[in-house]
């Protein structure tokens, strides 16, 4: 009769707690359902029961309220053996409030609550959705809690022994969902449950999809180097590869491009990089805006890219072109840095006229900043275009506003001088600004690590001659910084290339020479010896004398003349 009263007492306090009218459960008639039960235990139990799915029949059930009866249940039943269809009600009946409330958690402190308070009648369902809704809140910084503090909380600890308890029963994407979370949460790699997971993840390894193999890899990233993190990421790319062509559907071009996106990282074979994008060419009339710039970033990041990708490349710049205006400046801005950055001789097809022409009049009809048409611009005089259309817009900014050139960064500079070099063109103002761009540079002189020499001869190509930045370029303590390079052959060639053009085209220079010295130094690395002169026993017939021809003539410059003669 104890047992008996303390149930009911509890029933009594649940009833009071939650306000739930006793009619509700006057229909529940315990000797009718089961008259042959008397004993008082199994009737508290079977009472228990229907109350229970009564309270979710009628959508009253809170977490608090189902935690209660479901341990009052688990208690009992750990000391007297009922039969399991009345011990465990069926759960499908009503809706999950903890589950609905896991869902549905704006903090991460109700969820580790939630855990904490009810782990006992926790689920693989609860379990996942609380690893889930944890990754959720704090990456999208929706909670007070740093993921420090997440990880060091009672609750987190009982979810991480709860998912050690469960892990066996878990399917291949809820244990990388929970490995997701541990790793965004800063779990060290060496955890005994961090290796737990990727144990198990190993195991099914071969069952994977081509989706959740790439994902692994992306995980594994973030850990730290251990026997089997090392082991799996050898394992995985060789795994994916073998795949590829036989699980890759060709019909799913998210897929494929996310497929193209993974073998470009992790270098996998041309084989198997050509049969995507093949299968990606086929398909290239349902190419998207997503996919298009997916594509263009994964055949820039090639480590050994090939002609015969421009094809491609060339279908996804199409796309992109066509819907250009759907782009942030950023958006474009980091796909024109990957093609300029992609693009050499050799690979000409990163180069794209039409795109240029695109992009350059979809910045200036966005109206961007001063630097950010500088960066553009910067990125036009890497791939070599020339858009004077866009240069006077650049440089009608300056005129508006010339003090955007004072205190500004050193590359801006160089940018602006290099472009219109790289042009030959001087815009309309340029009388007028070259003089706030020369005296721009004077805050920044004393950096001797920026290319100085090539910023000069880009004026002098301009008809610009700053006197104080020669001065400084053919001084002592500039020739000295250049003899401590590692290797200075080419920034000796530079300047003496520099100031031949300021003794020949400068009128009136005045300024400072390089010492002989030096040129003498330099004309060695200049010297071309040729093995043959085809032309000098022609000239030596047509003077009468093989000695008067001179070959190998060097200016007192150190220019070599290699194709001259003189007697």
């Amino acid at each position: 009769m104890l047992v008996l009263s303390l149930l009911v007492y509890r029933r009594v306090l649940i009833f009071q707690t939650f306000k739930i009218q006793t009619s509700q459960f006057q229909n529940v008639d315990v000797l009718r359902v089961c008259p042959e039960l008397k004993d008082e235990i199994t009737w508290s139990l079977i009472a228990m029961n229907h109350m229970y799915r009564a309270l979710r029949s009628s959508q009253q059930l809170d977490v608090s309220t189902a935690s209660l009866l479901r341990m009052s249940l688990l208690c009992i039943q750990r000391n007297y053996s009922f039969s399991k269809e009345i011990m465990d009600p069926p759960l499908s009946q009503g809706q999950d409030i903890l589950l609905q409330n896991m869902r549905s958690a704006t903090n991460v402190t109700d969820v580790l609550y939630a855990i904490k308070l009810h782990h006992a009648i926790m689920n693989n369902k609860h379990l996942v959705q609380a690893l889930r809704s944890i990754f959720a809140l704090q990456k999208c910084y929706s909670s007070k809690m740093s993921n420090g503090e997440v990880v060091s909380s009672s609750g987190f600890r009982v979810l991480c022994e709860t998912l050690k308890s469960n892990v066996r029963s878990l399917e291949t994407g809820e244990v990388l969902d929970a490995l997701k979370t541990l790793s965004y949460l800063g779990v060290s790699s060496d955890s005994t449950l961090i290796q737990i997971l990727l144990h198990t993840l190993t195991k099914e390894i071969n069952n994977m999809s081509l989706q959740q193999l790439s994902f692994f890899d992306f995980l594994l990233k973030e850990f730290t180097s251990s026997p089997i993190v090392e082991a799996l990421r050898i394992a995985l790319p060789h795994v994916v590869e073998n795949n590829v062509k036989t699980k890759a559907n060709k019909d799913n071009l998210t897929q494929l491009c996310d497929l193209l996106h993974y073998a470009s990282k992790r270098e996998l074979s041309t084989s198997t990089i050509n049969f995507l994008v093949d299968s990606i060419m086929k398909k290239g009339r349902n190419l998207d805006l997503k996919c298009s710039k997916s594509i263009i970033r994964s055949l820039c990041d090639m480590k050994a890219p090939h002609g015969s990708h421009g094809p491609l490349l060339h279908c996804a710049i199409g796309v992109l072109m066509d819907n250009i205006h759907l782009c942030s400046f950023n958006e474009l801005d980091s796909l024109l840095s990957k093609l300029a950055t992609a693009y050499s001789p050799r690979n000409s097809y990163f180069y794209h006229e039409v795109l240029m022409e695109t992009a350059s009049r979809f910045i200036m009809g966005a109206g961007c900043t001063f630097e950010e048409a500088v960066w553009h611009l910067r990125k036009l005089h890497k791939l070599g275009h020339v858009s004077r259309e866009f240069l006077d817009y650049v440089f009608q900014k300056v005129e508006r506003e010339p003090a955007l050139l004072e205190n500004c960064d050193s590359t801006i500079l160089f940018t602006l001088v290099g472009a219109l070099a790289h042009a030959d063109y001087r815009p309309a103002a340029w009388t007028t600004l070259k003089l706030v761009v020369v005296r721009s540079t004077i805050p920044h002189m004393k950096n001797f690590d920026l290319p100085w020499v090539r910023f000069a001869r880009d004026l002098c190509t301009l008809q610009s001659w700053p006197m104080h930045l020669f001065c400084r370029l053919f001084g002592d303590n500039y020739l000295n910084m250049l003899d401590a390079k590692d290797n200075p052959c080419l920034s000796h060639l530079q300047l003496l290339s520099l100031y031949s053009c300021v003794t020949s085209l400068c009128e009136n220079y005045n300024g400072r020479c390089l010492p002989q010295k030096f040129m003498d130094k330099v004309a060695v690395l200049n010297f071309k010896p040729a093995r043959e002169y085809p032309m000098k026993a022609y000239i030596s017939n047509v003077l009468g004398n093989e000695d008067g021809v001179i070959t190998g003539v060097m200016t007192r410059q150190g220019h070599f003349i290699g194709d001259y003669y003189y007697c």
